[in-house]
């Protein structure tokens, strides 16, 4: 896919993802997100990678899910989408979100950068295609 119909392409799903009544975020600061996040709304818009896993929001730039397993600052991850290519995002952070009495769970808030936005974006875009469904998160050896 072209870098043009590519952004097209994204351009479409952010359209379409606002007529479903899902939040969206403009940039806050331009120079530090050039794209649109889409928030997820829980109950509604949960987007499970694994089990105790789930997208907050996602852009171009980068993702973020909540996650009972804590990451370290700079780990790679890859999120692989259905059976497409794994998109490889690096964490910015991860803070404690919540603790759950019920499970007896911890979660934590995990930010994460994409590389390169053409990748972020087909992350995007497969992430909406796919509604979710059979989404999954690798760490990788090392940072």
């Amino acid at each position: 896919m072209s870098t043009d119909d590519l952004q097209a392409a994204y351009e479409s799903a952010l359209v379409e993802w606002r007529k479903k009544g899902y939040d969206e975020e403009p940039p806050a600061d331009p120079e530090r997100r050039g794209y649109p996040r889409v928030r997820f709304v829980r109950g509604r818009g949960d987007l499970p990678f694994a089990p105790g896993v789930y997208a907050l929001d996602v852009c171009a730039g980068g993702i973020a899910f909540c996650s009972r397993q804590p990451l370290r600052r700079d780990d790679r991850v890859d999120i692989v989408v259905d059976d497409e290519a794994p998109a490889s995002v690096r964490v910015i952070d991860c803070q404690f979100s919540d603790f759950d009495p019920d499970t007896m769970a911890t979660h934590y808030r995990i930010n994460c950068a994409v590389e390169d936005e053409s990748a972020g974006m087909q992350l995007f875009l497969h992430v909406l295609r796919y509604d979710g469904m059979d989404m999954r998160l690798f760490q990788q050896s090392g940072p």
